[in-house]
């Protein structure tokens, strides 16, 4: 009613109020998924109302504007918040989603010559509460409840791993351990010469070599190509060379080939002059040669008992063949001086007798 003082005079009016239904939200349950993907539901009492989903009840971020979320959670126990509204009235709920995987990783395992083998397995996520389980189980030797169990290995299979937690999830995987018989150790290794005197060129090979086969040459900064199967290289002290050769299988073995170096010294007993030979024609002791290894130049001169020389060579593969000016020298003692250089900074000088006999 309105009365107005005015005129003196009274209205009156009705006001109809219409309250609207409260708004209501059903939503799913807390949840413990182990799988990153899930999905979210929420209802309401009534029809034509909208949805909006976010990570904070600030509204901040929207991931739905359906009553539905497909959810790619990150791993750990997160909030996602749900807001229902018909445009005058609204409420929201939240859901505690907890995603607690755990996961297992298994390689492929190649092994050569052996019969048994650790295998090893990565498990990461939630280990609270982890068990595990090997299958086939008759190939356990021990550690069946560890990431890393010793297994027969006498013949290629494959073996499978499932582990848990606490929070009941579960993963799976297998891998194939490939067994094989090694042919590397038929391989036979050659080397041109195991004991040097001198600095030397040393050559070495590998036969046979069949197709897929890998050769390493260690070590390898003294070879122009390490991976061939034949190579060569100057040695001047004493050296280990190693080969590694991996069959088709992936099976390797590694064989030794040491190379001594011996230092002689450079005169006698590695340098002599026989003390008699025999230039009588009959190809047997006819020509007097300088014995010996490591001998990089020579001077030699031989005389007569009167001092008069007879024979000279710079040549250490040029002997004396007993003659002088073309002629036999009478059977007598003949006196020779040496000087020899045996080219590692060893030098040194002989003198001695030699008698010809016929």
């Amino acid at each position: 009613m309105v009365f107005n003082e005015s005129c003196g005079g009274t209205d009156t009016a009705t006001l109809n109020i219409n309250a609207l239904p409260q708004v209501q939200i059903s939503t799913s349950n807390d949840t413990l998924i182990c799988s990153p993907y899930a999905q979210l539901q929420a209802g309401s009492n009534q029809s034509n109302v909208q949805f909006i989903w976010s990570s904070n009840n600030q509204w901040s971020d929207t991931l739905s504007t359906s009553n539905i979320l497909i959810l790619n959670a990150d791993t750990g126990s997160h909030l996602y918040y749900v807001l229902v509204s018909n445009g005058v009235c609204s409420t929201y709920d939240s859901i505690m989603v907890s995603y607690k995987p755990i996961f297992a990783d298994l390689k492929d395992t190649v092994v050569c010559n052996v019969d048994e083998v650790q295998l090893n397995a990565a498990i990461s996520g939630y280990l609270d509460g982890v068990q595990i389980q090997w299958s086939p189980v008759s190939e356990i030797i021990s550690g069946a409840n560890t990431n890393q169990p010793l297994v027969n290995a006498d013949q290629t299979q494959t073996f499978a791993i499932v582990v848990s937690n606490a929070f009941g999830c579960k993963d799976s995987a297998d891998a194939t351990l490939y067994s094989f018989q090694s042919m590397a150790d038929n391989f036979t290794v050659n080397v041109s010469q195991d004991t040097i005197f001198q600095a030397s060129e040393v050559c070495m090979s590998v036969q046979p070599i069949p197709a897929g086969t890998q050769i390493v040459w260690q070590p390898s900064n003294a070879f122009t190509n390490p991976n061939s199967d034949q190579v060569c290289t100057i040695v001047q002290n004493t050296t280990t060379f190693h080969v590694i050769i991996t069959d088709s299988n992936g099976c390797s073995v590694v064989k030794i080939i040491p190379v001594i170096y011996m230092e002689l010294p450079c005169g006698e007993p590695n340098i002599y002059i026989p003390n008699a030979f025999t230039p009588n024609g009959d190809g047997e002791n006819d020509v007097l040669y300088i014995r010996g290894r490591n001998i990089a130049s020579i001077e030699w001169f031989i005389f007569d008992r009167w001092g008069e020389k007879v024979f000279e060579s710079y040549d250490i593969s040029k002997g004396w063949d007993g003659t002088y000016k073309g002629k036999p020298v009478d059977p007598d003692v003949y006196v020779y001086h040496l000087k020899i250089d045996c080219g590692d900074g060893q030098k040194t000088f002989m003198k001695g007798n030699v008698s010809v006999l016929k």
